[in-house]
């Protein structure tokens, strides 16, 4: 909980199928400008990587750039195991560009989780000023437009100061906007329109 972080590294999570070496290389490299800049911090980054040679390339890059006491890797973790995976951290980190409504955003998020990622997709309106900060991104369906890791440290080391507060303006923004009873009740809207 980023409430009780007080004086220990700030705990960054990426999570879900990393789909594109560019989306890690750019947490991994945003992690050491942290470090740079005087920001104690440590990464997990859990989930599958999608790519050739993902492990090696990963490793490598955490060797590069000297990161091995700061990283963790966690290759797979099941739904039960989620909610602890992300109460273990004080944000979440999702550079995908153009997700179009990504569930692990909406979890992490649930458990309090303020949020660094891509302004492109859905993420605007999942992620409001209040719950995070998003990098700005054009919308482009040639080429994607992963942030920097210096757009992404940048966005971090900004949001750090309201970090706990805006953990709290997250997990409210959760219930209000992305409950199970008021999904449920919009959809029974919906339908009772149709009819």
């Amino acid at each position: 909980r980023p409430e009780d972080r007080g004086k220990r590294a700030l705990r960054i999570l990426a999570a879900g199928t990393h789909g594109t070496r560019d989306r890690v290389i750019s947490v991994l490299e945003m992690l050491a400008l942290l470090g740079r800049e005087g920001i104690e911090a440590t990464l997990t980054i859990a989930g599958k990587f999608q790519w050739k040679n993902g492990e090696g390339d990963f490793s490598s890059e955490v060797n590069r750039l000297g990161l091995a006491e700061q990283v963790n890797r966690v290759a797979h973790f099941s739904q039960d195991d989620a909610a602890a995976l992300y109460q273990a951290h004080d944000l979440l980190v999702h550079p995908k560009y153009m997700d179009p409504c990504p569930t692990v955003v909406i979890e992490a998020m649930a458990c309090g989780l303020p949020i660094v990622g891509s302004a492109s997709g859905g993420m605007p309106e999942l992620v409001p000023d209040t719950c995070g900060k998003l990098v700005p991104s054009p919308s482009d369906w040639e080429k994607r437009h992963t942030p920097t890791g210096l757009e992404l440290s940048n966005a971090v080391a900004e949001i750090l100061p309201d970090l706990a507060s805006m953990g709290i303006a997250v997990r409210k923004h959760a219930e209000d906007c992305f409950s199970v009873d008021q999904w449920v009740e919009d959809h029974r809207r919906i339908f009772q329109n149709l009819l």
